[in-house]
């Protein structure tokens, strides 16, 4: 897990060094990966977590996370979901379409990098929920690469959850 957010927070906020370290100095990775050591880490999901229920809602949320004492930010999967197999109107949060696009209804890629930009400024950091072996049944990588999935004995993509494909 802690391997999973730590990519994620490199993916997300292209840095490769915590938010206290001045740039340009080296540390070494014992001492750097042990940021989130003792650190409130809070899942924010953005349809739910403000009125717009957008990455712009959680932007604008920041301060009221910040003075709460969560320097640490986890977005529930932002990512489209599938448009196919899916339970509820709003489908299956890991049931992701494109692992590289924003889900339209909660905002842009501009609009998660400002999101990023405005927690660094408050000296946050922002990490997403992947789980890039969990995809919905239309994933984009199901066209170019079949073989990324699990297959049953008939050869049907395999899942324990129709609305999920296992890679």
């Amino acid at each position: 897990l802690a391997l999973a957010l730590l990519t994620a927070l490199v993916v997300v906020t292209g840095c490769d060094q915590p938010a206290d370290q001045t740039p340009g100095t080296t540390q070494s990775t014992a001492t750097r990966d042990q940021w989130f050591r003792g650190r409130t880490l809070y899942e924010v999901h953005p349809r739910a977590f403000s009125p717009a229920g957008d990455l712009a809602g959680v932007r604008q949320g920041l301060p009221r996370l910040a003075d709460l004492g969560h320097p640490n930010l986890i977005l529930a999967p932002i990512h489209p979901t599938s448009a196919s197999s899916v339970p509820g109107e709003l489908g299956n949060l890991y049931a992701v379409r494109d692992h590289r696009a924003v889900d339209p209804a909660q905002g842009t890629l501009d609009d998660l990098k400002q999101l990023v930009d405005a927690a660094h400024a408050q000296g946050m950091r922002v990490l997403l929920d992947l789980v890039f072996s969990l995809a919905g049944p239309d994933h984009v990588a199901m066209a170019g690469h079949p073989d990324w999935f699990r297959r049953d004995e008939v050869g049907d993509i395999f899942s324990s959850r129709p609305e999920i494909s296992h890679c």
